[in-house]
């Protein structure tokens, strides 16, 4: 009898960006062969992000607390909302339990770079090669092929998947994304160097202009300060602007694959830390595969443990973007804004999952669980720290 091929490694991981990078940097220190594919991201304008302290977690595993800042990564000390209401801005510290008693300002390219060169050093082959599909064996996912230098189709075969892509080359094998129609605004990033602004160092300011409906915000990073802007696709166009819309995919998971950050959606585009969101998916999924690959849990109970996690945990982050750009919050007072939050958090249809995002974010424990997708069937104001303490 034939013995059957090894494959080329345990995890092909297509994408680059912040979430593919976070998913091969993790397994590759737990020991696995770990191939990354695909171009780096080049996105079209530089994206700063306030990362919350949420990070800390994936930065200790990986040995890069240190080093982020010689990215130019800031450190994130207070973030600032201001509805608009004309009521003071609503201030909260940066932190969660000790010793996470900030979060940091960063590069989303520079950051994914960071990560990247982290799966580097622990052993992962990180390669610049066009992916061109999914291989696909009696429904399984077995890796994909990439262009190789000839021009050729080249396979790379794998015990799992990953698909990080923003061109969702496995994902899109098996569903469309799902938009929201509803929901689509002009977005323009612009940066100045440091000495130019009067940021205040270590503050994401966010706000919102009833006048022009318009939403800013402010990342003060160490080399750099973003000032963003958005606003409703029926106002003044911009040609520097880029449309933002929520989508997110039919299938997050499947027999041999998962999807993670852009290949798995897009559901909101500035309140709960997109980026954070996408990286500490990508860490959870990563404790599924290890659980997988390790032979401690069974493969489609996490896939599907898996797709239900983090289709609820898309879901909610997408809700509480609904709520904070719905037209309605123009106008509203501080005591009806407390009270529209403190609702959404104890709903039965999205209140465990919010506060287990909030708590991710926070750094109180993962994003969710692939063997408890509901997670804590716990709702509590405390978790929106910074309505707790001005409400």
């Amino acid at each position: 009898m034939t013995k059957p091929l090894e494959p080329d490694a345990d995890v092909v991981v297509v994408g680059a960006g912040p979430a593919g990078a976070t998913a091969a940097a993790v397994l590759a220190a737990r020991g696995y062969r770990v191939h990354v594919v695909g171009d780096a991201p080049g996105e079209r304008r530089p994206v700063s992000e306030a990362l919350p302290a949420g990070i800390h977690p994936l930065l200790e595993e990986l040995g890069l607390r240190d080093r982020l800042t010689e990215v130019g990564a800031a450190r994130s000390e207070h973030a600032v909302l201001d509805w608009g209401n004309g009521a003071e801005p609503w201030r909260s510290p940066v932190r969660g339990p000790e010793p996470y008693d900030h979060g940091y300002h960063v590069d989303t390219a520079e950051f994914a770079a960071l990560l990247r060169e982290r799966a580097r050093e622990r052993g992962a082959i990180v390669e610049s090669a066009p992916v061109l599909e999914p291989l696909v064996v009696d429904g399984v996912v077995t890796g994909v092929a990439v262009r190789a230098s000839n021009g050729r189709p080249r396979p790379i075969t794998a015990r799992f998947t990953v698909d990080a892509s923003a061109e969702r080359v496995v994902a899109g094998h098996f569903g469309a994304l799902r938009s929201d129609p509803t929901l689509r605004f002009l977005v323009r990033r612009d940066r100045a160097r440091p000495e130019e602004s009067s940021a205040e160092p270590g503050v994401f300011h966010t706000e919102f202009s009833p006048e022009t409906r318009t939403w800013r915000w402010v990342v003060p990073c160490r080399d750099h300060v973003e000032t963003g802007r958005m606003w409703p696709t029926d106002e003044e166009p911009d040609p520097q602007a880029e449309v933002w819309t929520p989508r997110t995919a039919e299938r997050l998971a499947g027999p041999g694959w998962l999807a993670v950050g852009d290949a798995a959606g897009t559901a909101d585009p500035l309140f709960l830390s997109p980026a954070a969101v996408s990286v500490l998916a990508a860490h959870a999924a990563s404790d599924a595969l290890h659980a997988v690959l390790a032979g401690i849990a069974d493969p489609a109970r996490t896939v599907s443990g898996y797709e239900s996690a983090y289709a609820d945990t898309l879901a909610v982050t997408h809700r509480f973007a609904v709520f904070c750009l719905d037209a309605a919050r123009r106008g509203c007072s501080e005591l009806e804004l407390a009270r529209g939050i403190t609702e959404l958090l104890g709903s039965r249809e999205v209140g465990p999952a919010l506060s287990r995002t909030r708590a991710a974010l926070e750094g109180r424990g993962p994003l969710f669980d692939c063997e408890c997708p509901e997670g804590p069937l716990v709702a509590g104001v405390e978790t929106l720290p910074w309505a707790a303490r001005n409400h």
